[in-house]
């Protein structure tokens, strides 16, 4: 797709402003791709658009000023959710560069009303093959809905300081769980973590150290 976008505006960083640009509008009309084996012209011909529609403005277009196809302008996440089980359109995600797949994924993340994207674990070594498995399979659990959402705002309550009332952090030793290191949150309250064996369900692999833990708070 770069050399695509390099060979028409003889620009490299214009070449990869387009491809961004390409790559939000492939995300957007994949519902028109039904031959998967011609994903690569369809990616090609979308960069080769966009590059001449850039050479005859006069500004550049940003991705969400296109013309939208002849269906209705569909959502990101809502292409993505009628689509999410066939393998190939996150197998053509894959085959972007690191930079732009992280451009595309944001950009299916910030359009979901609830910033998830709808993604099976074995469709995951598509998206971030160089991840170890381990970490794939916590790119996944992130990824996907959340029951208690992504923390991504600080709740409309008094601080727990704020209370006068003494407070302790119990830190499950593996959890891995939480928005931020549990170091780093007890640390936001003046406290050092209690730590506890297990992880984030502690409580119900570890009960009886959890249980003295607490007491001993």
């Amino acid at each position: 797709m770069l050399a695509v976008a390099v060979s028409v505006l003889r620009d490299p960083a214009e070449g990869e402003d387009a491809v961004q640009d390409a790559s939000l509008t492939a995300l957007a009309r994949i519902g028109d791709l039904r031959d998967p084996a011609a994903v690569g012209p369809w990616l090609r011909m979308i960069v080769r658009n966009l590059c001449r529609k850039r050479l005859n403005a006069t500004t550049a277009i940003p991705a969400g000023d296109l013309p939208p196809s002849p269906e209705r302008a569909a959502d990101p996440q809502e292409v993505l959710e009628r689509h999410a089980q066939r393998h190939w359109v996150w197998h053509a995600v894959g085959l972007l560069s690191p930079p732009l797949r992280t451009v595309t994924l944001r950009a299916a993340i910030d359009a979901s009303p609830d910033g998830s994207v709808s993604v099976t674990l074995e469709q995951v070594p598509m998206l971030v093959p160089e991840l170890p498995e381990a970490a794939q399979r916590l790119f996944h659990e992130l990824l996907v809905p959340q029951p208690g959402a992504y923390f991504l705002q600080a709740l409309d309550v008094d601080g727990v300081t704020t209370l006068g009332l003494p407070a302790a952090y119990v830190l499950g030793e593996n959890d891995l769980a939480l928005a931020r290191p549990g170091d780093e949150l007890a640390a936001r309250i003046g406290l050092t973590p209690l730590m506890v064996p297990g992880g984030h369900q502690s409580m119900l692999t570890h009960p009886d150290e959890v249980a003295e833990a607490l007491l001993k708070c």
